[in-house]
């Protein structure tokens, strides 16, 4: 099911049984109300398992966009894992784990790196830039990283909503 996670939504059914997210949550800046509006539609004893943007994720590619052009460093949230516990348990989630896991990717030098940066790391930036300035763009983040690699850190969660669902807010 596909949904605007940043609002309640409804499910088929009312409720699910679990919920399986990947890359998402961190494209969802309000996580006290992301985990209320997923506790409202997983049942008593549903299960949550999500992997997403944690903590310092690609802290080196945002160090160079916070020198370059207007500072912008992107339109994502990296959350770490206490905060993140604090917001599970406010939805009503218990027998939460939450922890971070590095997991630098590496690429081949030159264009291969570029065309990653350029379609999966970079889109927003680019979005935002005359066409006419995107390659240099994309050669200058290239240029200013240590090596041709994406510092990737993820957050990882599972959680089971408790019988009672708490206020999140």
């Amino acid at each position: 099911m596909v949904a605007d996670l940043a609002r309640p939504f409804a499910v088929p059914g009312g409720t699910v049984d679990a919920i399986l997210s990947t890359a998402t949550f961190h494209w969802i800046h309000d996580h006290a109300a992301l985990y209320g509006h997923l506790a409202a539609v997983i049942r008593p004893g549903g299960q949550l398992v999500a992997q997403y943007g944690g903590g310092p994720n690609t802290a080196a590619v945002r160090s160079v966009l916070a020198t370059i052009g207007d500072g912008w460093t992107g339109d994502t949230f990296f959350a770490w894992p206490d905060e993140t516990r604090r917001w599970l348990a406010a939805a009503g989630f218990v027998d939460a784990s939450v922890w971070l896991k590095e997991e630098p990717t590496q690429f081949e030098p030159g264009e291969p790196f570029k065309a990653f940066l350029r379609t999966v790391i970079l889109g927003a930036h680019l979005a935002r830039l005359p066409e006419s300035e995107h390659d240099a763009f994309v050669d200058e983040v290239a240029a200013r990283l240590p090596k041709a690699e994406i510092d990737y850190v993820r957050l990882n969660v599972t959680a089971r909503r408790g019988t009672a669902r708490r206020d999140p807010g």
